[in-house]
């Protein structure tokens, strides 16, 4: 039962020249387009009765199908959305000697879906003056996946769904259903089908429980705490794996805290920024976690991007210090600060004591955009939303201790298995 009454309706089309048919065919070759995530719709209808003399004096309903094409634009009014539905019914009508049937097959097109428009026919239905009871035998015997029927009982606007329950569920059909009726109301309300909103307010608390993501955790921790506390708890645990080479906890704090040494000697620290351009390697994570325990923000450069991209990002981003492999330093010749080269990083002297570290709305990282269409645009995110992320990953993907990541070339070849 729709909220909208039979008497608005009739106040609605009789103020807009319009008939009640299409008002509701309208709302759901809308909703059909709307629902496909397109602006226009192909459907049939039914056309009450055939003009044939030889159905005079038959006792029954015989109906044509006749289609529905509808098209709109974001600029399109309702009423001229309306207006326009309104003439190709009524075109079609007027040669309904070509019906739906043979135009699909003619154009070789495709629609399973049905609109019918029944008026009253459901109400006070009689019979040579008689009251007569409607006793429904059976569904619909046409071949379609979806018939949605609009009709008045009294006052009330009803609104009947025959679906093949192997192609849609229950649920898809009932929101299918209580978003036509927004539709419904959007056309007696709205100027325009831009301004029409197809959720109810029930559809918009269903859409919001899929997001109940509100959970608590230690909003005070950083990337960096959360290594220490994970290199106390295990330190004789693997952190890192690169091909042949396997590095624990222990020993990855160890090495990124003689980075961090390394960076702080240098007067760096928050939001600072400092650019890691090395092949892939073991050093890879092992930098970036030294660069954040000194309370700066790394910036990683890929090497096979043209080297006018990466000049810009260092230059945009301000860095500080350059992590370089000795081959690729070239790369960024318009960086002219201090650099720190790979072959060096093993020889850097142990500490005893490093800062604080950052904070969790410290910078962790500078990523850029592709800039395919423009200037490539940095990206700034902070320890807080890295730690956010983690605590969701956790919880999503169930990670025990022993949990470990698999090597898609496992899939493949598992004696070349790596478990990292």
């Amino acid at each position: 039962v729709l909220s909208t009454n039979k008497e608005r309706v009739e106040a609605f089309c009789k103020a807009n020249g319009l008939y009640k048919n299409t008002l509701f065919t309208a709302a759901y070759a809308f909703l059909l387009a709307k629902f496909n995530n397109e602006q226009e719709s192909l459907f049939t209808t039914v056309y009450n009765g055939r003009n044939d003399q030889r159905f005079l004096h038959s006792v029954g309903m015989a109906v044509k199908t006749l289609p529905v094409f509808a098209k709109f634009t974001n600029e399109t009014s309702v009423l001229d959305f309306l207006m326009a539905c309104q003439t190709q019914l009524t075109g079609c009508r007027e040669h309904d000697i070509y019906t739906y049937a043979d135009l699909m097959a003619d154009l070789n097109l495709q629609s399973n879906s049905m609109f019918t428009w029944q008026g009253n026919m459901f109400d006070d239905i009689q019979f040579m003056g008689k009251p007569m009871q409607t006793i429904q035998l059976t569904n619909l015997t046409v071949e379609m996946s979806l018939c949605l029927m609009a009709f008045h009982v009294g006052n009330q606007c009803q609104l009947k769904a025959e679906y093949k329950s192997n192609e849609y569920s229950e649920k898809l059909i009932s929101q299918f259903m209580e978003s036509y009726e927004a539709v419904l109301e959007g056309f007696l309300t709205e100027t325009n089908l831009r301004d029409i909103n197809m959720t109810t307010a029930s559809q918009i608390e269903l859409l919001d429980s899929f997001n109940q993501n509100d959970v608590d955790y230690d909003t005070t921790q950083t990337i960096v705490s959360l290594f220490r506390q994970q290199a106390k708890a295990t330190p004789d645990n693997i952190a890192v794996v690169y091909k042949d080479r396997r590095i624990t906890y222990a020993e990855v704090d160890q090495m990124s805290d003689r980075i961090a040494g390394h960076i702080a000697s240098k007067g760096l620290g928050a939001e600072d920024v400092v650019s890691v351009l090395i092949p892939r390697s073991e050093w890879m994570a092992v930098v970036s976690m030294g660069v954040l325990k000194a309370g700066c923000a790394y910036q990683p450069l890929d090497p096979s991007y043209p080297k006018e991209r990466l000049n810009f990002m260092m230059q945009d981003a301000n860095a500080k210090l350059l992590i370089a492999d000795e081959d690729l330093r070239p790369i960024v010749d318009d960086y002219q600060g201090d650099v720190l080269l790979t072959k060096e990083l093993a020889g850097l002297p142990a500490v005893t004591e490093l800062s604080e570290g950052p904070k969790p709305d410290s910078l962790f990282i500078m990523l850029y955009t592709s800039g395919s269409t423009g200037v490539p645009k940095g990206c700034q995110l902070t320890h807080g939303n890295l730690v956010a992320f983690i605590h969701w990953y956790h919880r999503y993907y169930d990670l025990k201790s022993e949990s470990r990541r698999v090597a898609p070339q496992c899939i493949s070849s598992p004696k070349r298995c790596v478990s990292t």
